[in-house]
């Protein structure tokens, strides 16, 4: 559950401080319209390019999210974790397998996540390092969705 709850603090604390642009109208732009509920979150992290620990877990109540795309590119997530909520909104643009969401339109910082939308299944991946000391740090996050 930590993990989980490391993973959703880290998307709600980026998308108060980044950005996407204008709608792009690809063939997904009206079928990632919608509210998707998170079902599953899958974890690797590394180090030094070692796989140092690998976690499946499953979301269920009491604990949530979800991720609400709505028309004019406005994005919207709610979720709890242990008790504690969250709700955030932002916007967001399609772009090949992307998805960037960000807080603002005129922040020009954003975060991007690789996407696959497949009928009612949405997923998306996303990957975060840091270097210190010379030791590059990445965790890859993939969250599995429904509508």
């Amino acid at each position: 559950m930590k993990s989980i709850l490391s993973f959703l603090a880290i998307v709600m604390a980026s998308l108060l401080f980044i950005s996407c642009g204008k709608k792009n109208d690809t063939d997904n732009s009206t079928a990632i319209i919608g509210k998707w509920t998170a079902v599953k979150q899958y974890d690797k992290s590394y180090v030094a390019g070692q796989l140092i620990s690998s976690d499946t877990l499953a979301i269920v109540a009491p604990d949530y999210a979800t991720f609400e795309f709505k028309t004019g590119n406005v994005f919207a997530s709610d979720y709890s974790v242990q008790g504690e909520e969250d709700h955030v909104t932002g916007y967001y643009k399609l772009q090949g397998n992307q998805i960037s969401v960000g807080a603002t339109e005129a922040d020009p910082e954003k975060e991007i996540y690789t996407y696959q939308l497949t009928g009612n299944s949405l997923t998306m991946s996303i990957s975060y390092s840091d270097t210190v000391n010379s030791v590059i740090y990445r965790d890859d996050v993939k969250i599995e969705l429904k509508k």
